[in-house]
């Protein structure tokens, strides 16, 4: 078969041209891959740092402000119930008290948020429930008072199933309740309640370690539980 030089030199721009264009696809895949793990590294790196900085320099956003000034109609007709349960999350050692900025969470834990909505729903006869363990427990960084490992903290503190290590949430850590730093932080969480309002504290995990009657000491309405289940 005979190639003119013609024919011979659009074969070599073809074949050059794939050479550079597969050398591109490469170095530029190659670069997207490395760019994303670098991304991914320094996320994980930077992330509490960041979060920390933007914390204490960024200003705050008062949302519920707003929205209390709009007038809104509820979906929630409360006499359709006999009760209403608001769940709030996380504890009081988080509370934004202003005290320790890392280790706390920039939202009250207290029933502060619930009370407004049951305000807000003409809800009465309200109960308020603290439910805690008979020592403290903790999901990663920050402080913790009385901090100790579980097997020293008491025989009978089990290794929570679900509570487990993972990236997201660090070490699950304990720690030993002080029972008169306990009451004065019920009382600091009182405090702003002006409504009337049962208090009642609930007590799980009482197998592992036996305070009933500690708590029963400083507290009229106390309620206990042999596990983490509440019924």
């Amino acid at each position: 078969m005979n190639i003119g030089i013609i024919d011979a030199i659009i074969i070599l721009f073809v074949l050059l041209g794939g050479v550079i264009g597969f050398k591109e696809g490469v170095i530029k895949k190659l670069t997207s891959v490395i760019g994303l793990v670098l991304v991914v590294v320094l996320s994980f790196m930077l992330k509490n740092k960041l979060s920390i900085y933007f914390y204490e320099n960024l200003p705050f956003f008062d949302l519920w402000g707003i929205f209390k000034q709009q007038k809104t109609s509820t979906v929630l007709d409360t006499t359709q119930f006999d009760e209403v349960i608001f769940e709030n999350g996380q504890g009081l050692l988080l509370n934004d008290t202003g005290l320790d900025i890392a280790g706390t969470t920039p939202s009250k834990t207290t029933a502060e948020y619930a009370l407004r909505l049951a305000t807000d729903l003409g809800c009465d006869d309200i109960c308020i429930h603290y439910v805690t363990r008979p020592y403290l427990t903790r999901h990663g960084k920050g402080y913790l008072t009385g901090e100790q490992k579980r097997i020293l903290l008491s025989d009978g503190v089990k290794e929570d199933r679900t509570n487990t290590y993972n990236i997201f949430q660090d070490d699950f850590r304990f720690g030993e309740l002080d029972l008169d730093a306990f009451v004065k932080r019920i009382q600091g969480a009182e405090a702003d309640i002006a409504m009337p309002h049962t208090l009642n504290i609930d007590v799980t995990h009482c197998d592992e370690m036996d305070r009933v009657a500690d708590f029963k000491r400083h507290f009229a309405n106390v309620t206990t539980y042999d596990s983490a289940l509440i019924i």
